[in-house]
């Protein structure tokens, strides 16, 4: 009876770790699978995409950093640009090696792409807040666009900091240039200072020798900016024209 015993727990044992075999061999298989998944979903997609993806890549991340890896490498070889982006930010939670060329990036990136870079950059605000507030109050010659990125990045990164009593005019000199197409994501952009930007945006709504669209910028923005402001709306429809009249009165 004790070999009987014997064998049936053995026999047992055997069992049990085919069947853990079987289990890890599962668990294993769905985390390749799930990482090919998440490689292939992150290449094709949207930047503004990027952040759930790089979100549900947790799980998955013995798999999937190898390949993500592989795909930063093959984006850089051939020089693209899109792949890069966003195989470098799915990186950067395992790989601070990815912050200076983030870095960069943000400073050229496109309007879409700044707060998606932004955000993923936070964590490592305190090495780079020397270097933003730099370009903001003076960018390189032929690189002047690159203020109002870097000015993206201390508004959410440094709301508070005395530097916006001066870098504030700068900063708004520049947004009234930019697209009008990509104001809504501006001004999102801006609203943690927002309040900073009122008084130089108030003066170009009042300059009536100044450029119309920028007149116009100005006039959208403090409508928002100002939206819960009643006194400094009621002084800027004094001032205002008949086109500004009806954008600003309805608030």
């Amino acid at each position: 009876m004790g070999k009987a015993m014997k064998y049936h727990a053995l026999s047992g044992m055997v069992v049990g770790v085919a069947l853990a075999l079987l289990g890890f061999a599962g668990y294993d298989g769905h985390g390749r699978l799930q990482a090919h998944a998440l490689r292939r979903s992150l290449l094709e997609a949207n930047t503004n995409e990027v952040p759930t993806i790089v979100q549900d890549m947790a799980p998955y991340r013995r798999w999937i950093d190898p390949l993500l890896r592989g795909a930063a490498a093959q984006a850089e070889a051939n020089k693209d640009a899109r792949k890069q982006l966003h195989t470098s930010l799915a990186l950067l939670p395992v790989d601070s090696g990815k912050v200076e060329y983030l870095y960069g990036r943000l400073l050229d990136a496109e309007p879409h792409e700044v707060p998606v870079i932004r955000d993923f950059l936070a964590p490592h605000k305190d090495e780079l807040l020397d270097k933003l507030w730099a370009v903001v109050e003076k960018p390189d010659k032929g690189k002047e666009k690159q203020r109002l990125r870097a000015a993206a990045a201390v508004a959410k990164y440094d709301p508070e900091n005395e530097k916006w009593t001066t870098a504030n005019a700068l900063v708004v000199n520049d947004l009234v240039l930019e697209n009008a197409v990509f104001l809504g994501q501006w001004s999102e952009a801006f609203r943690p200072v927002k309040g900073r930007l009122v008084s130089p945006l108030s003066a170009i709504f009042r300059d009536t020798n100044g450029r119309e669209s920028e007149r116009t910028l100005a006039t959208n923005l403090l409508a928002d900016y100002a939206a819960d402001q009643p006194q400094v709306l009621a002084d800027l429809l004094m001032d205002a024209d008949e086109k500004q009249f009806g954008v600003i009165y309805p608030k």
